[in-house]
């Protein structure tokens, strides 16, 4: 079938403010990379948030940052170990491996936090041992059920750090990791009763944390990758709720891009005076 989708309007945004400056900036940031060690970016895998899993849609609670087996992982703050273990085969946490869970204070955070590191080769540090940000804490590997890749999946969660492990409390990594920002390009359109947003990120700054659509006569749609607002409360990795579709596509550490599409279905009028905005990790809006 040809010319199934008829564009009735395209905005294309390009990396600026709203004063029309173009943005390229090193984000706020309180520690180290996890691999590197430093301030120097990992290269992402896969990022936070809704991915592409072997073709599945995935709403992914961290970030994988791939390297060779046997490579140092570090402390990303200073900190103190409060789990270190290997994951039972036919546990709830079977797929994490080998794995270790650090607990900090004084982030600039409102409630506790901690930082996990899964799929270990070889554990380094052990439980009540106080850790130093940049300190190796383990070696990169492929430990865990169905993992068949070496990387390490890094997670930071808010809301326990006595080493209790709940999905709901995943924030976005890069609330903590320095990285250069940029504003993604957006496009939007409107086909029959959807809304479809284009969003694209540079792959070094992956830090979208909320879209929220605006239209006269209609409700406020959120979406926030870290409250887990707007998403299927009972099951994460489920990609449509309430009318919205989420379609990230394709993406891997030789990737410069990232790509996610949202569809909003409604009976939209018109998508002239529909205001959307972007919150990203840090905080900062964009409008369009």
């Amino acid at each position: 079938m040809k010319n199934i989708f008829i564009i009735l309007t395209i905005i294309i945004f390009n990396s600026c403010d709203n004063d029309g400056n173009d943005i390229n900036e090193k984000a706020k940031a309180t520690g180290v990379w996890p691999v590197s060690g430093t301030i120097m970016t990992d290269r992402l895998a896969a990022p936070f948030g809704p991915r592409r899993l072997n073709t599945i849609y995935d709403f992914h609670r961290g970030i994988d940052i791939k390297a060779p087996l046997g490579t140092p992982v570090h402390s990303i703050l200073d900190g103190i170990v409060v789990r270190s273990e290997s994951a039972l085969p036919g546990s709830s946490l079977e797929r994490f491996g080998n794995f270790v869970v650090i607990s900090h204070e004084g982030i600039n955070e409102p409630e506790l936090s901690q930082t996990i590191y899964l799929h270990l080769n070889e554990i380094l540090v052990e439980v009540g041992e106080k850790v130093k940000m940049g300190q190796i804490i383990g070696e990169i590997g492929k430990s865990g059920v169905n993992i068949n890749t070496e990387h390490l999946h890094f997670e930071y969660h808010i809301g326990s750090n006595n080493g209790e492990i709940k999905s709901e409390n995943s924030r976005h990594p890069l609330r903590l990791l320095p990285y250069e920002k940029s504003i993604p390009d957006v496009t939007y359109n409107k086909v029959d009763n959807n809304f479809i947003i284009d969003i694209i990120q540079k792959h070094h700054s992956i830090d979208l944390a909320e879209v929220s659509i605006l239209a006269e006569g209609m409700d406020k749609i959120i979406i926030n990758f870290e409250t887990k607002l707007g998403l299927n409360p009972e099951y994460l990795d489920s990609n449509t709720f309430n009318g919205v579709t989420i379609l990230p596509m394709n993406f891997n550490e030789t990737d410069q891009h990232f790509h996610l599409q949202i569809i909003v279905e409604r009976n939209w009028n018109s998508i002239e005076n529909i205001q959307m905005e972007l919150l990203d990790v840090n905080g900062d809006k964009t409008i369009f």
